[in-house]
């Protein structure tokens, strides 16, 4: 699967690079719709999987959405002791793509709280899933993105969550940080502390370069491929920096202590640098939150 989210996003690079981005969604929008039009009448169609023309998270395919939450419920178990009766909050749920499996797993007990941006992404997930499981409950919220919202209203640097703080066991934020620069992701890491319990994890994902090589670093035909430097971060984009954003490593381990989260090693690299015995394509972290 890994490999196939690789060949997809180099695609996605080329494309970007030559062709405007209302052209691109409206592209995408017709053919994607045209496949589920098939799909639909070839039954193909399935439960807790929306169309693919709404799949703005990720890849647009079935078996690959199906497989995504499989696996990061695992690592959600494996890595974070995430227990069915414990709460999890999912920052960027995105259309559900890592919720469904969530759904056989989280008990009575225990609930599932999802925050997005996307409007598209909140209402699939509360006319989908909400409505036959009370305690998995989706907000939306108007944040301001140059790719997914570029009409909303707040900026993430001053974004408060909705919930009371110390409530969950678990915060995870799966392909956040990579659409996010440092003032954006410094406010969202101090609110995660917040809201976590004392004890609890926070599980995110970046992309990652230790300092020197964030300096010297050559673009090549890798996915992403970070050719333009700013101050603490590259990005693969100069016309939408948060379309993918890499992040000196010892940046990001500073801006997490400073939240009182502490990293717990190892980091899990992801297979987008080469990353040996990757578990996914971008590089994982999990932290603790702990008083100071």
């Amino acid at each position: 699967m890994i490999r196939r989210i690789i060949q997809i996003s180099l695609l996605k690079n080329v494309i970007k690079a030559h062709v405007p981005f209302i052209l691109i969604s409206r592209i995408k929008y017709i053919y994607f719709l045209l496949i589920d039009i098939i799909n639909l009448s070839s039954g193909k169609n399935e439960e807790l999987v929306p169309p693919l023309r709404l799949m703005f998270d990720g890849p647009r395919n079935i078996e690959i959405f199906k497989k995504c939450g499989d696996e990061f419920l695992k690592y959600y178990k494996d890595l974070c002791d995430f227990k069915p009766e414990q709460n999890i909050l999912d920052v960027g749920s995105g259309i559900g793509r890592k919720t469904i499996p969530l759904i056989r797993y989280i008990n009575k007990n225990g609930r599932y709280n999802g925050l997005d941006i996307s409007k598209i992404g909140i209402n699939w997930c509360k006319n989908n899933i909400s409505t036959k499981h009370e305690n998995f409950v989706f907000k939306h919220i108007d944040v301001h993105n140059k790719i997914y919202n570029p009409n909303g209203r707040i900026l993430a640097s001053d974004l408060i969550f909705p919930y009371d703080s110390n409530c969950f066991d678990l915060v995870v934020a799966n392909s956040l940080f990579t659409h996010m620069l440092p003032k954006d992701i410094n406010n969202y890491l101090k609110e995660i502390s917040r809201v976590l319990k004392y004890g609890g994890k926070c599980f995110c994902t970046f992309f990652l370069l230790e300092k020197k090589l964030f300096n010297t670093f050559i673009p090549n035909s890798s996915s992403p491929n970070f050719q333009y430097k700013y101050n603490n971060y590259r990005t693969n984009n100069k016309r939408a920096h948060e379309d993918a954003v890499c992040y000196p490593e010892n940046f990001i381990f500073n801006l997490l202590e400073t939240n009182n989260l502490i990293v717990v090693e190892p980091i899990n690299y992801g297979a987008w640098n080469n990353g040996d015995n990757a578990l996914t394509f971008q590089d994982i972290i999990i932290a603790n939150k702990i008083k100071r």
